[in-house]
Order: C-alpha cells, then sequence, then structure tokens
C-alpha cells in the first residue's frame, strides 16, 4: 500500500490593511497567499472589541464588517483554509471612526472672544476624546493651533480669545479617539461689536473743548 498523501499547510495571506472605516464597519483587504494563485481558497475572519466578538468566511480578499460600535479598538484575524487545513494568523488593530459632537453652540460672547460648548459624540465613554477646535474670519485662512486641543471632561467647551470686535468666524469641532478623526461639526457666529463705552471722545475744529 503507498503512504498516504501529505496534506500541506497554506501559506498565510499577505498585505491585510484598512481599506475603508465608519462609524460603524471596517473594511478589510488583502492579497492571497504567496506561490498558488490558481488555488481557491477560503478565507476565515475573526474580530473581538468592544461588544461581543465576531467571525465571517469570503472567498473574496476584502471583507465588510458592520454593525460595530463608534470610536472602538478592534482586533481582526485573517487565515486561509483549504482542504480542512488551515493557515496561520495575520492581524490587524483597528478603530472605528467616532461620531459627530452635538448642540455646538456659543455660551458666552464679547467683543472679543467666544466661548464655545458642545456635547460628546454618542458613543462608548471610554477612553476619552481630544477635540480640535479650528476657526476662520471671513476672508481670511483658516487658523489651525493645537493650543485648542481639549480634553474629554463634561465641561465641553473652550474659550477663543483675541478675536476682531463685531466680526463673523466660522468654527469647527472634530473629536478624535485611538488616532482617529470625527466628520466635523460646524458653527458660525459673530463677536459683539465694540462698546460704545470704550470709544474715545472726538471735538470739531479749534473750538472744541479739551
Amino acid at each position: 500500500m503507498g503512504s498516504p498523501s501529505r496534506i500541506s499547510v497554506p501559506k498565510p495571506v499577505r498585505n491585510l490593511s484598512v481599506k475603508d472605516q465608519t462609524n460603524s464597519s471596517i473594511t478589510l483587504g488583502w492579497t492571497e497567499p504567496d506561490g498558488t494563485a490558481s488555488q481557491h481558497y477560503l478565507y476565515r475572519i475573526q474580530w473581538e472589541g468592544t461588544g461581543t466578538p465576531g467571525n465571517k468566511s469570503t472567498d473574496n480578499t476584502s471583507v465588510l464588517v458592520d454593525g460595530l460600535q463608534p470610536g472602538s479598538w478592534y482586533q481582526f484575524a485573517v487565515w486561509v483554509e483549504l482542504n480542512g487545513t488551515r493557515s496561520s494568523q495575520e492581524t490587524c488593530n483597528v478603530s472605528t471612526v467616532p461620531n459627530v459632537v452635538t448642540s455646538l453652540r456659543i455660551q458666552n460672547r464679547t467683543n472679543s472672544s467666544l466661548t464655545l460648548s458642545w456635547t460628546a459624540p454618542v458613543g462608548p465613554d471610554h477612553p476619552s476624546y481630544t477635540y480640535w477646535v479650528s476657526w476662520v474670519i471671513e476672508g481670511t485662512m483658516v487658523i489651525n493651533t493645537q493650543d485648542t486641543r481639549v480634553s474629554n471632561t463634561s465641561d465641553t467647551r473652550i474659550t477663543l480669545e483675541q478675536l476682531e470686535a463685531g466680526s463673523l468666524y466660522t468654527f469647527t469641532v472634530q473629536a478624535e479617539r485611538n488616532g482617529v478623526s470625527s466628520d466635523i461639526r460646524t458653527l458660525t457666529e459673530a463677536t459683539d461689536q465694540t462698546q460704545a463705552g470704550s470709544r474715545q471722545t472726538q471735538y470739531c475744529g479749534d473750538g472744541g473743548r479739551r
């Protein structure tokens, strides 16, 4: 009798990467194992993180995993199955996109400052968010400043000072978590006009009072 045929272990997938990410889904892509393009593979995908772990299978070299939590880390593992034998795993850690901030509004206004406030994005409470705020006065370039970055607290607000009196500004706020930024929220508001009491009295001609 001849010896039983030896079952070879398939090689792992190559170039596992993130193709797209939203606040509720991750799309992964990869290249089929090296040197055996004629084989018909079944790819297994498994993930864990916030919420219930899950798994999928596909014969394509990409997969969409949805139903995930916003602004949350997930670990994905992908391997090949061929004739009942599985390859080693390739893994990828990736975060979904945070939801946007809500209730962006002006809390306080003077002729040289505006205080913005907002509500944290809907989603898991941890880890905390970082908020990026930018603003532009009408007709000028956007000003991006790293010192407008603040931590996520119950008092989510920032005061922007040294603004021009009676000027219209457009503000944008983004939430960042796990190195991934949300879509922006935008608000357009104006500072107060220069206060009448701060103006100097002007006199006309030589006969004016001194």
